[in-house]
């Protein structure tokens, strides 16, 4: 019971920081999306393009969708979040890429397995230009009991290009 109670509040949680849900503004920079992280959850959440053998890559990328792939090397449990954070490489570092679909919404709580295999950039950004991009899933770690951060939080990413 105790457990669920957690996952419950760590999805709330979640919930709130996706997209700087909780403040008027969402980051505009990654740095500036770590350092709101930062203060909701401490310096010491991992942020990694793998972490205990579980992965993930971006594969197909167009400027309509992309399909994406998860490796869990060790059968390590972890909860996915339904939600992602979508920056693009510019001269200055990561922009946050805003989502253009209207009245849009992280519903997110976690699953024990990937909850999308498959975004479209077309519906929910008007697609994607050519460049560099980074994409970042929260995941949590429940078997880390607060030994690697109190939150068992990792901030996962992975870069792909979107080419004309």
């Amino acid at each position: 019971m105790f457990r669920k109670i957690r996952v419950f509040v760590i999805a709330i949680v979640l919930c709130c920081t996706s997209l700087g849900a909780c403040s008027k503004e969402a980051p505009r920079t990654l740095d500036e999306f770590m350092e709101s992280m930062v203060g909701h959850f401490g310096p010491s959440i991992p942020f990694e393009k793998e972490y205990r053998g579980v992965g993930f890559s971006v594969e197909g990328a167009t400027s309509k969708g992309a399909s994406f792939r998860y490796e869990n090397r060790y059968d390590v449990t972890a909860y996915y979040g339904a939600g992602w954070d979508l920056f693009v490489s510019t001269d200055s570092g990561y922009r946050y890429v805003d989502i253009k679909k209207r009245n849009f919404a992280f519903h997110d709580a976690l699953f024990p397995e990937p909850y999308f295999e498959h975004l479209d950039f077309k519906g929910l950004y008007k697609g994607l230009k050519p460049g560099s991009y980074r994409i970042l899933l929260h995941l949590k770690f429940p078997q880390d009991n607060g030994k690697h951060n109190p939150y068992d939080m990792v901030y996962l990413y992975a870069d792909f290009v979107i080419s004309k």
